[in-house]
């Protein structure tokens, strides 16, 4: 048996024609795309009812919903269901709707991504599976404090990329942002809308323009389709005042003024400080040179006492020496005198003694 496949892109309703003669054939609700999507908001229910009906020579072999995440490669079974048997689902919120069709219960932000019916078909000759997709999107609302938007205008200057804003509008306060993020609306004086996208802490900013900011009455809102729940358009109002940002500017101009002056004031101060520190400095210096000086001078002093008492010492001893010198001499003469004398005496003595000699042993003497 040969099998006809027909899809358009614009017309993702599948028909089989088994010679010619209808097949399966989905019935999809209301207007057909080629992805159904499906907005929600979290704590709702999904319901896709995937309609579809066979020839009698096919038969449905297995239908299995799964779950795929559009961010990640992450993907999970739903549920699955065999003829005869019911729904077998793998969360207790999934459950059938009929056909093909599926519902999931109260739905969270992590339900977000596609989910895929696939059918096995299967006829006398060939089996064919066939895959139809819906995406859907679960909206998380923002939480507001107090459920109430507040606008303030922040009069601090505010520096931006072009200059200093004298006037930000801070819109919030925000417990949660809400998926997908919200971003609020500044709706000006003039009419014009803008999306805030700069946030700090809990609270979007928007700074006026620095080059001409325009006064009068602002708004700010959260786009009705961040809302997921019956409820006032959350929005608030405030007044930007001339005078104010007059006031504002001419604050700032003195804070310049007295930081610069202070700053200016510091900077004297420490280099007045610096200056006191470097004379200082040089004191101590001064004072250790001169006390160098004097200790040098003290050394030369005591080395010229040391060099005196030295010379005294050296001339001490010369006259020890010389006067020593005078008693080895006198020594020295006594010392000759006496043996002068004593030979003298000794020659003397034998003169006498040779007088009164015989003269026959003087004679043989000689």
């Amino acid at each position: 048996m040969m099998w006809i496949f027909a899809h358009a892109l614009l017309f993702p309703f599948l028909l089989l024609v088994p010679g010619g003669v209808d097949a399966l054939s989905w019935v999809p609700p209301g207007p057909v795309e080629e992805v159904r999507k499906y907005d929600l908001c979290e704590g709702q229910n999904l319901s896709v009812p995937w309609n579809l009906t066979t020839d009698p020579l096919e038969n449905i072999v297995s239908i299995k919903w799964t779950w795929k995440s559009g961010a990640t490669s992450e993907e999970r079974e739903l549920a699955s269901l065999l003829p005869g048997d019911s729904v077998n689902a793998t969360d207790s919120r999934v459950g059938h709707a009929g056909s093909a069709g599926i519902t999931i219960n109260n739905v969270s932000a992590s339900d977000t991504g596609d989910i895929e019916v696939k059918v096995t078909l299967q006829n006398q000759s060939s089996q064919l599976v066939v895959t139809h997709v819906a995406r859907l999107l679960v909206m998380v609302a923002p939480d507001v404090e107090n459920e109430k938007l507040t606008l303030e205008v922040d009069y601090t200057p505010y520096q931006t990329e072009t200059g200093v804003s004298y006037a930000t509008l801070r819109c919030g306060r925000f417990h949660h942002r809400g998926v997908p993020t919200v971003h609020p609306m500044i709706e000006t004086p003039d009419g014009q809308s803008v999306s805030i996208a700069a946030h700090n802490d809990h609270e979007y900013i928007y700074p006026l323009d620095p080059g001409g900011t325009t006064v009068g009455r602002y708004r700010c809102q959260l786009p009705a389709k961040n809302l997921c729940q019956d409820a006032n358009l959350l929005s608030n109002v405030v007044d930007v005042k001339a005078n104010d940002i007059r006031l504002n500017k001419l604050e700032h101009l003195l804070s310049q003024l007295q930081q610069e002056h202070d700053h200016d004031k510091q900077t004297l101060q420490n280099t007045l400080k610096q200056t006191k520190q470097e004379l200082n400095q040089a004191k101590q210096e001064q004072d250790q040179t001169k006390q160098t000086l004097q200790n040098t001078q003290q050394g030369l002093k005591q080395t010229k006492q040391e060099q005196d008492q030295t010379k005294q010492e050296l001339n001490q001893t010369k006259q020890e020496l010389e006067q020593t010198k005078k008693t080895l001499q006198g020594v020295k003469r006594d010392v000759q005198r006496k043996y002068l004398a004593s030979v003298s005496s000794e020659r003397h003595s034998i003169m006498l003694r040779v007088s009164i000699w015989p003269p026959c042993l003087l004679k043989v003497t000689a």
